[in-house]
């Protein structure tokens, strides 16, 4: 059996198989179109592409399963048993892995080149499929924000390392390759930690300071090794952008700091004088080390959903540091958005909403044009608890429409919580203990000899989609007419209603109305937006 599938779903789900022998892709000059197909012989056989007539294997990957329990982990340390369901949430290349052709789910990822038709096979026996790739030259593509939190940790974890290797060659070579799966997909963001397991331990894995603090007798030092090696191995790689530091505003408030190499840990009041005189010690040892390191201006002090009261002493004491310039600190916050509150969201540069919060959308549109004015950056965050969503179980497409609606609301960009985050053993389980499966990671570490990560279905149509929204704002941007349409369909859209599933998880109120809506929706986008490039390059 040989037949294409839809990228919107999972490849088992039953509106996945279309019946054609044709398949028509339209895509720009850069794009990687995603070409999936079902596979299925009784003997171990390959099935054999060919691209403009010439047999290729190279970019043929196959979906492969893991477990994930199918509802909301709830107690820290305590993985959910079941009740699971298997679901072929990454891609390993085929010429390095085991075929299993009972389960034979492929996709051909072909990167576009250059302009034009570009036309191909896939054969077995007596059948044979079809596809042509329509390709129009890319315009120079607008500013989008992608920010994923990054785990240098887990990846040392996943492999083995030893203490001792922790930022050393083989450490590099593994973490550049999250980093370059991240920067491909359009990552701009570094988030680093500036105190010890900031988020109180929530991953599988701890995430222990870059900066290491110790404690003298004459005050802190600061040991800045770790963080300068982390932020040369994102720029060696292209992620040049925004430094993300968490956090001046820990999870319970606690730091830790070496005592003569032992680790002792200090829970501030915010607001106290030994809060104060903490912190300042290191926001003048910081604020100094990223002025030598030409880093200043480009880096945040982040936090994220903390009380009111916390914000305005953090607001309070940065004010009384600042660079050689004059320049103070930046602040950068993902929170609950309340419209009342608003004033307080005058002290972040950088601002991510909850997508749980996105209540009257005319608000947040307000919102980004009055922040966009001010040349401060606002983007959508999505997490646990969302719907639509980009966990393992979420259809693929919720991506797609997820990443469009931000895009209506006029926001920055976007922001998802974990790039990495991997639980112990992802490629048989990712059940975790306080997320929905899949929430901690968007790639997966590969196996034995291969040197890439995997991809998820879910981290290929984020890559996709913002690609897409580069080349609408460019558009927008450039000949607003040729999308004034698009832009009529994007402020019309809106986000369905989730509901918790019976184990705590948010799924789909009415999954077959929505995936219904969002294929319909999305098929309608592409067009509009393939058109609208199609007449820019004919005027």
């Amino acid at each position: 059996m040989l037949q294409f599938l839809s990228p919107n779903y999972h490849v088992d789900h039953p509106d996945a198989s279309l019946q054609q022998t044709e398949y028509h892709v339209q895509a720009t000059v850069g794009d990687l179109v995603q070409i999936a197909f079902h596979f299925q012989q009784e003997e171990n056989e390959v099935p054999k592409i060919s691209v403009m007539g010439e047999q290729i294997q190279d970019y043929l990957y196959q979906f492969c399963a893991t477990e994930a329990y199918i509802g909301r982990g709830m107690t820290a340390g305590v993985i959910p048993t079941g009740p699971n369901q298997s679901v072929y949430d990454f891609l390993k290349p085929v010429a390095n892995a085991v075929i299993d052709v009972s389960k034979g789910y492929f996709a051909l990822l072909l990167p576009v080149t250059k302009k034009g038709v570009l036309t191909g096979e896939i054969s077995s026996h007596s059948q044979v499929l079809h596809f042509h790739i329509d390709s129009l030259p890319s315009l120079e593509e607008g500013d989008y924000g992608l920010e994923l939190w990054q785990y240098p940790y887990a990846v040392a974890r996943y492999y083995g390392l030893e203490e001792g290797e922790l930022f050393g060659s083989r450490h590099e070579k593994l973490v550049k390759e999250s980093l370059l799966a991240y920067h491909q997909a359009g990552g701009d963001t570094v988030a680093v930690t500036v105190v010890e397991d900031p988020w109180h331990h929530q991953t599988y894995d701890a995430y222990p300071s870059l900066i290491k603090w110790v404690l003298t007798d004459e005050g802190f030092t600061f040991d800045f090794s770790d963080f300068d090696t982390y932020l040369r191995w994102n720029q060696e790689v292209g992620i040049t952008g925004k430094i993300k530091s968490f956090s001046v505003a820990p999870w319970e408030n606690r730091i830790g700091y070496y005592v003569e190499e032992k680790l002792v840990w200090e829970q501030l009041e915010v607001g106290s004088l030994r809060w104060q005189e903490v912190w300042g010690q290191f926001l003048q040892a910081y604020g100094n080390h990223l002025e030598e390191k030409g880093l200043f201006q480009k880096t945040y002090l982040a936090l994220d959903e903390r009380p009111l009261a916390e914000v305005e002493a953090i607001y309070q004491l940065v004010q009384r540091y600042s660079n050689r310039e004059g320049q103070r600190f930046k602040l950068s916050a993902a929170v609950n958005f309340q419209l009342e509150q608003q004033a307080v969201l005058e002290y972040y540069d950088d601002l991510a909403i909850s997508q749980a919060y996105l209540r009257e959308k005319s608000d947040i549109q307000k919102l980004c044009r009055h922040r966009r004015k001010a040349h401060q950056t606002t983007s959508i965050y999505n997490c646990v608890g969302d719907y639509p969503s980009m966990f393992a179980l979420s259809q693929p497409m919720e991506t797609a429409y997820l990443l469009w609606f931000s895009e209506s609301l006029g926001v920055s960009g976007f922001l998802r919580w974990a790039l990495d985050a991997w639980p112990q053993a992802p490629h048989t389980s990712i059940s975790h203990w306080f997320w929905e499966s899949g929430d901690s990671l968007l790639i997966y570490p590969h196996q034995g000899q291969e040197q890439q990560v995997y991809w998820t279905p879910r981290f290929l149509t984020l890559q996709h989609t913002i690609r897409e929204i580069k080349q609408y704002r460019a558009l927008k941007n450039q000949a607003p007419e040729l999308v004034k349409e698009l832009t009529h369909l994007l402020d019309s859209l809106t986000l369905p209603q989730g509901e918790r599933n019976e184990y705590g998880a948010q799924v789909a109120r009415h999954a077959s109305m929505d995936e219904g809506h969002f294929a319909e929706t999305l098929a309608t986008i592409q067009q509009m937006l393939y058109e609208g490039i199609q007449r820019y390059w004919k005027s």
